[in-house]
């Protein structure tokens, strides 16, 4: 676990150099950015020449394996069934290579998708890559395909904020065609546009963590509108209930500081989307707590704004005329929430992560 432990002590550093000495200054932004850059050349490295790491590594091993036995595409994608023709289509375009060139090949638009959405929205770089770290952890290492597919939805966020429905349109759908998931995302470019009081959605979403009415039912019609999504309903079915946990605790702690802030957030068009977003996510997940797999699959597109809203939050404080004393609390409250998140990420992910071997260092 060397490695993991000193990429979260590197980002946690540079985290706290740059929300208490560096600070958002926009003339040390281009830096920043550059810097970014190299970073995410590591990330690449280390997600694409691993070797037996990450939850999915064999599984994708073995679809590798097997869409290399056709002879032609529309075979591949046939014969695949429930696998995405997008992921099919790359796997058969790089058959030829070794899996590990594949996955590497892969990560590089995966990776930088998420770090140039970071590089665009986030007034704290590190910090907002600290917070990505456990994203990184999960999914950039392990489930490649949904977190691909994330990678676009962060692209399709350009076009949410600058009201251009069409290239939002594109991009949605082909995320959808690397992970079926990737097609909640639709809704988002209208749902920004509802104006929903902060303290109204915390009150709804609390309520709904704590309490469990619905039934996966009233989903099964709308699967049915396709083959693929009804192949994974019917997968997801038999998880159970989420429960209640220290992850609805942290989304709610999240939404009640976005609700305290809510005047501060309004006068900022950037933080204001990923509220929003963020908002939607926390009663998206709400509404479906009672299956882990729709809960936790189908929200991270939304919830993943976190990434961006908490140092906008941050930065919209320090120009605002909140006191030091509270401008402190929050940087040590977001700080200690993104320590917790990772922690616990790399905790649940020690029966795939640990050892991390190099494919080169391999015998």
């Amino acid at each position: 676990m060397t490695i993991y432990y000193f990429l979260s002590l590197a980002f946690f550093l540079l985290s706290l150099l740059e929300i208490y000495i560096l600070g958002g200054d926009r003339s040390l932004r281009l830096y920043k950015t550059a810097s970014l850059w190299p970073i995410g050349v590591v990330l690449v490295c280390i997600a694409g020449l691993r070797y037996m790491v990450g939850a999915d590594y064999t599984s994708y091993l073995e679809i590798f394996k097997w869409i290399a036995q056709f002879d032609n595409l529309p075979d591949a994608i046939s014969g695949m069934g429930v696998i995405e023709p997008a992921f099919v289509t790359v796997n058969f375009l790089l058959k030829s290579l070794p899996y590990n060139a594949f996955l590497f090949l892969f990560a590089i638009p995966s990776i930088f998708f998420k770090l140039r959405w970071i590089a665009k929205y986030s007034p704290y770089i590190f910090l907002a890559l600290f917070l990505y770290l456990p994203t990184f952890l999960e999914g950039d290492m392990g489930i490649i395909r949904q977190y691909f597919a994330l990678g676009l939805i962060c692209w399709s966020v350009d076009f949410i904020d600058k009201r251009r429905l069409l290239p939002f349109l594109v991009l949605v759908i082909l995320a959808f065609n690397f992970h079926r998931s990737a097609i909640i995302f639709l809704p988002a470019y209208f749902l920004v546009k509802i104006r929903i009081n902060y303290w109204h959605a915390l009150i709804l979403v609390t309520l709904m963590q704590v309490t469990s009415f619905i039934n996966m039912d009233f989903l099964k019609p709308i699967a049915q509108l396709n083959s693929f999504m009804y192949g994974k309903f019917q997968d997801y079915s038999t998880y159970k209930d989420l429960g209640f946990g220290i992850k609805d605790i942290a989304r709610i702690l999240i939404l009640l500081l976005v609700a305290l802030n809510q005047k501060v957030i309004k006068q900022d068009k950037t933080t204001r989307l990923f509220a929003d977003l963020f908002m939607w996510g926390c009663l998206i997940y709400a509404l479906l707590k009672f299956n882990a797999a729709f809960a936790q699959r189908l929200t991270l597109y939304y919830l993943r704004a976190e990434i961006i809203l908490l140092p906008c939050l941050l930065y919209q404080l320090g120009n605002s005329a909140s006191s030091l004393l509270k401008i402190n609390s929050y940087r040590i409250i977001i700080v200690l929430y993104a320590i917790i998140v990772l922690c616990y990420k790399i905790y649940i992910l020690i029966p795939w992560n640990d050892n991390y071997q190099f494919i080169f260092l391999h015998d």
